[in-house]
């Protein structure tokens, strides 16, 4: 799979005249809670060429891509492999607001293509603001709680683990300051003094 997408993001940059920096897994797989009907959810950061930031019209800030499991594109709700991208511009921007999904793109360790850049890691990880990223975790809990588990609209182990697993970072952000790490089961690990030792063992056991 890992060549497919390499292949989607040559033609890509073909298509769409562009240059991709660095294409990334994120999500589920990323996270390290992935099923065997999980999909793949690729971002990438994109720039234009020079002339195309100094014309009048705006280009497209973002381009969005998917495809099924043959390999034919579709649109994006059900895909099996989803590509999102931003350009290097729109990137920027959100990252200095402490944005955590894209902070997440630079921290993943499964890169399809290219190489992330060291110094937006960098900036990244000394500059973050504890208490966006902290508030951005304890929504993910809370949303999928009250949207799905106490709804009963879908009651899962995934949904479950995707809720404490917005937990777990935001406890992670404010008592030890840091970004979590993009491995659930790694923030479980370093995070078990963090945890009832009772509800560690439940969601351990019931991990995918």
């Amino acid at each position: 799979m890992k060549d497919r997408i390499k292949q989607i993001c040559k033609e890509i940059e073909k298509e769409k005249k562009i240059k991709i920096l660095f294409a990334i897994e994120n999500g589920s797989r990323a996270w390290r809670m992935s099923s065997k009907d999980s999909d793949y959810d690729i971002r990438f950061v994109f720039v234009r060429p020079l002339e195309e930031y100094i014309q009048i019209n705006k280009p497209a800030e973002v381009i969005q891509v998917a495809f099924d499991k043959e390999g034919n594109k579709v649109h994006a709700t059900g895909s099996f492999i989803d590509f999102s991208g931003f350009d290097i511009f729109k990137f920027v921007k959100v990252l200095s607001d402490s944005n955590s999904t894209t902070i997440e793109w630079l921290v993943t360790d499964i890169v399809y293509y290219g190489k992330q850049n060291e110094v937006f890691k960098k900036f990244a990880l000394e500059n973050f603001s504890k208490v966006s990223l902290y508030h951005h975790y304890k929504s993910m809990c809370r949303n999928n709680y009250l949207k799905y588990l106490k709804s009963g609209i879908e009651v899962t182990y995934k949904i479950y683990l995707y809720a404490f697993r917005g937990l777990v970072n935001a406890k992670w952000v404010a008592h030890k300051h840091t970004i979590p790490p993009i491995s659930f089961l790694e923030a479980l690990s370093k995070g078990a003094n963090l945890i009832d030792k009772e509800v560690l063992k439940k969601v351990t056991s019931s991990h995918p």
